[in-house]
């Protein structure tokens, strides 16, 4: 087979004749991952005057960054070099389009490495005006360190022709296939890596990363005024640490204030309002007193902890030595003992909220009719912590006092009414910020549910194995393979994407789980077997 007609040389053509298309691609989900979910707003105290300097700007750019960003920030840039200096070094400003010179491709990947900086730049920027981003120094070097690895990839490639052009012949057998084949296996791998570089992407989404030190501690009703509850409140506390199950049993056999575990140990604050006052201490004495706030003295009703629209609880100042202590462990755990006054209360009305007004908060525990509405502020949920909201249905189905407890471990949230073994969990990894992501648009129309938990890991699998089982089945009707090797084949294909996405995950955020394992092979399998007799129905008629 003459040169012309081999792999590595159709690998080469065709990085050259699509080389703009893959910038371009790149380009787009550059963009979409990083600045999504696009709901631009400017910062407070943000002077974007001509006046303005460049170090007022540059205060925006954090100088801190997660690990799993390094990777997925070098990850994403590292096509966009290797395109770029491919299609400089071939149709770039040196206008080198006979053969290659080390001059050319060398003055192309700094031009390349030049490109993905101010790319990066520019997406850091946009950045800026997305509350729950941040723009980062380190993100630019690290972008532009994937833009190097890139462009110095495809000059290895090309240096190292006479040598890789014998390793790849190996693979000259793909060049009697059809176009349609080569297509089907770059999509396969691309959704792949597409998959594995956002499930990194997103491994942060759902930490608790940027609540606000300076928002107040609010009870039954927000600082505008105008989200009252009406209800009754004995006991609330919080931690900044996701209890465990034995000690959120002594917390519901605690026949007091739950100031304390059995063991002794404090919670972070902790406040009752078993009696009238005009301000409730906190018990551990972290947090500031809550004062009374009254609309018309007149008309309150001064009886325990009764809350209603003329009479609620705040803080006069904020607390952030709770919301730091949060923000920093990514954890929490409240407790409160409840009873709603009216089962037709909505806005979500305000029981427990951490929040500046009612569109930028870390926490709100609300009431929507019968329905228990918990919003926490991450990256993943955004400043109103709605994007999606979580929800119990049927909270309310009486006007009797409930105790209710629920923690958060960084990844799944867990809900306790009145006893241990009345409990409900929700998941929240990087499968879910996966899955979440795609639907920004809708997050503000769909809930969180505990119920549904099982359905939404389904959907989340669906959308990450069921493409790639589909084009794994259809590569397998164009090879027309029935050696030995058939069955070996078929199951790698089926079995690494589930090995590599449960590997990655579980050295992220969560332990090993084999039923997260099985149920993606399923899935795989699934769609595998979809597509093959699909395509073989398909061919029967057209024989027919």
């Amino acid at each position: 087979m003459g040169e012309k007609n081999s792999f590595y040389q159709q690998l080469i053509n065709f990085i050259d004749y699509r080389a703009i298309r893959i910038i371009m691609l790149n380009v787009v989900i550059i963009i979409f991952f990083t600045l999504i979910p696009f709901n631009f707003r400017i910062p407070p105290n943000l002077d974007i005057s001509v006046d303005s300097s460049v170090q007022e700007w540059a205060t925006y750019f954090k100088r801190t960054v997660h690990s799993g960003d390094i990777v997925s920030n070098i990850v994403l840039f590292t096509p966009f070099g290797f395109a770029c200096t491919a299609f400089l070094s071939r149709h770039g400003l040196l206008r080198v389009r006979s053969d290659r010179t080390n001059k050319s491709i060398l003055a192309s990947i700094l031009m390349s490495v030049a490109a993905g900086f101010f790319l990066s730049l520019f997406v850091e920027f946009g950045q800026i005006f997305l509350s729950s981003r941040e723009a980062s120094t380190i993100d630019l070097t690290t972008n532009s360190l994937g833009a190097l690895i890139g462009s110095l990839g495809f000059f290895i490639l090309i240096i190292g022709r006479p040598r890789y052009e014998k390793s790849f012949a190996r693979f000259d057998f793909l060049t009697l296939r059809s176009s349609q084949f080569k297509l089907i296996s770059i999509l396969w791998i691309g959704y792949l890596t597409l998959m594995v570089v956002l499930l990194v992407h997103v491994q942060d989404l759902t930490k608790l990363s940027n609540w606000e030190p300076d928002f107040p501690l609010l009870i039954g009703n927000e600082a505008t005024k105008d989200r009252p509850w009406k209800g009754q409140i004995d006991n609330f506390c919080i931690a900044d640490q996701a209890l465990s199950r034995s000690q959120i049993d002594s917390l519901f056999q605690s026949q007091d204030s739950c100031s304390t575990l059995n063991n002794g140990e404090a919670l972070i604050s902790a406040y009752s309002f078993e009696d009238d006052r005009s301000a409730y201490q906190d018990l551990n004495g972290q947090l500031p007193n809550l004062k009374v706030h009254t609309k018309d003295p007149a008309k309150v009703i001064n009886s325990k902890g009764v809350i209603s629209p003329n009479r609620w609880f705040q803080s006069p100042e904020a607390v952030p030595k709770l919301n730091n202590g949060i923000q920093k462990s990514s954890q929490f755990t409240l407790f409160t003992k409840i009873a709603t006054a009216s089962l037709d209360q909505r806005g979500p009305a305000r029981i427990i909220s951490l929040s500046k007004d009612a569109f930028w908060r870390n926490l709100t525990l609300g009431q929507w009719y019968q329905d228990l509405s918990l919003r926490v502020r991450m990256p993943l949920t955004g400043t109103n912590g709605k994007r999606p909201e979580i929800r119990i249905n049927n909270f309310f189905e009486d006007t009797q006092l409930h105790q209710l407890a629920i923690t958060y471990d960084g990844m799944r949230m867990q809900f306790f009414l009145d006893r241990i073994q009345n409990q409900e969990s929700l998941y929240l990894g990087s499968e879910a910020a996966v899955f979440w992501s795609f639907l920004s648009l809708f997050a503000d129309k769909i809930y969180l549910n505990p119920g549904l938990d099982f359905w939404n890991k389904l959907v989340y699998y669906l959308v990450l194995f069921a493409p790639l089982g589909i084009l794994w089945g259809i590569l397998f009707n164009l090879l027309h393979i029935r050696s030995r090797a058939y069955l070996g084949l078929v199951l790698s294909g089926l079995i690494v994407p589930p090995l590599l996405v449960e590997g990655l995950i579980s050295t992220m955020n969560r332990e090993w789980n084999w039923s997260y394992l099985g149920l993606g092979f399923i899935v795989m399998m699934a769609s595998f077997v979809f597509a093959k007799l699909y395509y073989q129905v398909k061919l029967s008629r057209r024989k027919s």
